[in-house]
């Protein structure tokens, strides 16, 4: 079928046989008020996409556990990140992964990144207002061989916004000021994966509600890969990266380059 009738027939079903909604919102003093965070990191590039993620799952000042996995596949092409409530973005993830194993099974083709967020948005959409919902998801991927790298940002009120980057969670600030330094479209494989990881770890030495284990992943036509995992407190990742520094040719006194090479190390 044409794919805009395929993705009409999306909406229209998830409209019809969607997430199941909670018929009464929840009340202002019955629900809980409890702050939470996490810090999520995905772009583009040359390579396919890198997606870098914490693990750090917290209730208020109590860290629940600091090995939650916040990036769930839907697909062997398609993951989605989670940041925001763990119940909410759970439970409506897993929602879009059965609906698109259930479309490849009656269109015989996998569900493209594009309908997959369609999917979401519409089901964040039809819940009633003052539910208390808390996502921000990122859904990524390849659709075919021969397509182009898909980024997706989908959020509690059903937005949904297609781009290049994206840094979502209480530690997005920090690791938005690493990326915009940084951030190339034509990086190598192994430059992007330590610019997501530093990245995120940057946002870890300054969000209490990030840390645990520093999860990176790769994404190209292959599939999804987990890359690395290291712990968030590794002095390793506290190095900064090696920077090559060259003497200046027009500066013929040794002794001057001496004298400022000392002044700026000392500092």
């Amino acid at each position: 079928r044409p794919l805009w009738r395929v993705e009409s027939a999306l909406e229209q079903s998830s409209s019809e046989i969607g997430a199941p909604l909670i018929s009464k919102p929840v009340a202002e003093n019955a629900r809980s008020h409890l702050a939470h965070g996490t810090t999520t990191v995905a772009f583009a590039f040359a390579g396919g996409i890198v997606c870098c993620v914490d693990s750090r799952a917290s209730m208020g000042s109590f860290v629940g556990s600091s090995e939650t996995e916040k990036v769930l596949p839907l697909s062997p092409y398609i993951v989605a990140t989670m940041a925001g409530s763990a119940a909410d973005c759970g439970y409506f993830i897993r929602y879009v992964s059965a609906r698109a194993k259930l479309f490849e099974l009656e269109e015989g083709r996998p569900l493209s990144v594009l309908s997959a967020s369609r999917m979401l948005a519409s089901a964040l959409r039809r819940q009633p207002r003052g539910l208390g919902l808390s996502v921000g998801t990122m859904i990524m991927g390849f659709d075919s061989q021969e397509s182009q790298a898909t980024l997706c940002y989908v959020d509690s009120d059903g937005a949904r916004v297609n781009g290049r980057l994206f840094a979502v969670g209480s530690g997005s600030p920090w690791a938005y000021s690493v990326l915009d330094a940084e951030y190339r479209y034509d990086l190598s494989i192994e430059d992007a994966l330590n610019l997501a990881q530093r990245a995120v770890h940057a946002a870890t030495m300054r969000d209490a509600y990030s840390g645990g284990y520093i999860n990176v992943f790769l994404l190209n036509h292959s599939g999804w890969t987990r890359m690395r995992r290291l712990r968030s407190d590794d002095p390793y990742l506290a190095r900064p990266p090696p920077v090559l520094r060259s003497k200046p040719e027009n500066i013929r006194d040794t002794s001057i380059v001496a004298a400022c090479s000392e002044r700026y190390f000392s500092q």
